[in-house]
């Protein structure tokens, strides 16, 4: 320790002391900032997916989900009257150009990582959708009841996975 009692030697020791303070702590300031800056990115893409993305494809499930009751109802006036076939089928279509429009949607955009479960209950929530406007699609061509039973079925599986999509998204704090 004699370099200590050395002003010169003491002095060149604080400098150099000084100067590895000064690199380190430049270094911690630069990993904050771009720590900051890639959460500040991570955010952006996050509220960008939810908008053009999410919001979109909740809106398009809504109105495919909502008109089914009014839709069987109206049917249930007579399933025979082909006015009341060709509506129902126009429902169908209608719903089967949204859930298409919803997926292209869906894949537009990759979902951020936070939202991964919101992005799959999309996913499972369109091809029940699908699957049940399929179902749906065949009771004009036998008019057996099952198929509005099993088409409503996947309907209500479809409303569950997108409620776990709300869910997913209430609960990545966006």
């Amino acid at each position: 320790m004699k370099w200590l009692s050395n002003p010169q030697l003491k002095a060149s020791y604080d400098r150099a002391f000084a100067q590895k303070r000064t690199k380190r702590n430049q270094k911690a300031q630069h990993q904050h900032c771009r720590q900051r800056q890639q959460q500040r990115h991570a955010n952006h893409q996050t509220s960008q997916w939810i908008k053009y993305v999410y919001r979109p494809v909740m809106k398009q499930v809504q109105q495919i989900i909502d008109p089914l009751e009014a839709q069987i109802d109206h049917l249930a006036g007579d399933p025979f009257d082909e006015e009341l076939l060709n509506t129902f089928q126009s429902y169908l279509d209608y719903c089967q150009e949204l859930v298409q429009n919803a997926k292209q949607n869906l894949r537009s955009q990759p979902h951020p990582s936070n939202l991964g479960k919101t992005a799959a209950s999309l996913h499972h929530c369109l091809n029940q959708l699908d699957d049940g406007i399929e179902e749906l699609g065949y009771f004009p061509f036998n008019f057996d009841e099952q198929h509005l039973h099993t088409g409503k079925e996947l309907f209500r599986i479809a409303t569950g996975l997108q409620e776990q999509a709300q869910v997913a998204v209430n609960a990545s704090g966006v």
